[in-house]
């Protein structure tokens, strides 16, 4: 039964990735995406909170809450992934500046396909990332649809005013059966994880959140969308490259595995909990 419901599940999720960027896509230009990387200085903070500071901060729980080796690698390796794919919706939840995170997934997904495996191939050269699939799978769910919403939004205007509301209701509808199913079906790991593992995984979202706030600068939109993007880690890779590398290690995986639900179950409320505070065009934090 649990099987059943894991693979019910995962068809889930690839249908509200394609549903979550085709309902964004309809909701903007790429002028609007592209306009946030303009300004260097914010995306070069958004890069050094991402790529160095939420790993440094997961490195520092692995020594605080003294978490085992194959802990500490599953959380090293799940905040090593920037570019969460859900990302972008809980942002617009949260109602930050959906284009600025739309912008920074694009960014930080080659970073977290290309950077990563290499990283892991240095300091375990015996084993290979097979990234074909995963690739491709990233250009079905989240691009294509992406593209799909822009061209609409370009050429078809009236037709993406139409289409926006209830594909916005389908992608939130699917992410909170995703957020029950992740729970349900990994409910049994999460009571088995030691408590120290746990505790660092609670910690690590808010902190991350709050680095990433930080350095989204003044604008409030711009802040929330940061803080949600250094939140909300790709799970897909991490675990794709847990499952590739630490195959004599499942420890690791579990790790990896209860990050991602702990993102689910912290940040989704997280976004919620923000949009009950609107901002304003250009509002400051």
């Amino acid at each position: 039964m649990d099987e059943l419901v894991a693979k019910i599940l995962s068809a889930i999720i690839g249908m509200f990735l394609f549903a979550s960027m085709f309902s964004l896509g309809l909701d903007l230009t790429l002028r609007q995406i592209i306009e946030p990387l303009r300004d260097r200085w914010l995306l070069a903070r958004a890069l050094f909170a991402n790529v160095l500071l939420v790993p440094l901060l997961a490195f520092l729980l692995t020594r605080i809450f003294a978490l085992d080796e194959a802990a500490a690698i599953g959380l090293l390796l799940y905040a090593c992934c920037p570019g969460g794919e859900a990302a972008p919706k809980i942002a617009q939840i949260a109602r930050g500046n959906t284009a600025f995170a739309i912008a920074l997934l694009g960014t930080f997904l080659p970073i977290s396909v290309i950077a990563v495996p290499l990283l892991l191939s240095e300091l375990f050269p015996d084993n290979h990332v097979e990234l074909g699939k995963l690739i491709f799978k990233l250009l079905l769910v989240v691009v294509l649809p992406a593209v799909l919403g822009l061209w609409i939004k370009a050429t078809r205007e009236p037709v993406a005013q139409r289409l926006s509301p209830g594909a916005h209701r389908v992608a939130t509808g699917m992410m909170f059966v995703i957020l029950a199913g992740l729970i349900y079906t990994n409910f049994g790991l999460l009571r088995e994880q030691k408590f120290v593992a746990i505790a660092a995984g609670v910690v690590f979202f808010p902190l991350a959140f709050a680095i990433g706030r930080l350095f989204g600068g003044p604008v409030r939109g711009n802040a929330r969308a940061l803080g949600i993007m250094s939140g909300v880690r790709n799970g897909a890779l991490s675990l794709l490259f847990a499952t590739q590398v630490f195959v004599q290690t499942p420890a690791v995986l579990v790790m990896v595995t209860m990050m991602a639900v702990l993102s689910a179950a912290i940040m989704i409320p997280l976004g919620i909990l923000l949009a009950r505070r609107p901002i304003t065009a250009g509002a400051r934090v």
